[in-house]
């Protein structure tokens, strides 16, 4: 679950969610934010990780079978 909350832009003042990458109002960078980059990174590492994941399964269930002939 995420935890978001409520910020101040140090800019315009307005509160903006804590996972904004800019100010909505004002177009203020937030610093610390998430890129797109970083988005896109995660995203690639985590179908890597399924995807071993379901080899490691598939590799098993034909071990299983091949040792029940």
């Amino acid at each position: 679950m995420l935890n978001v909350r409520l910020i101040k832009c140090p800019a315009c003042g307005r509160e903006i969610s804590s996972q904004a990458i800019s100010c909505p109002n004002c177009g203020q960078p937030i610093a610390g934010a998430a890129t797109n980059q970083d988005v896109k990174e995660k995203s690639f590492f985590e179908k890597y990780v399924w995807l071993l994941i379901l080899l490691f399964f598939l590799g098993l269930f034909m071990k299983i079978i091949a040792n029940m002939r």
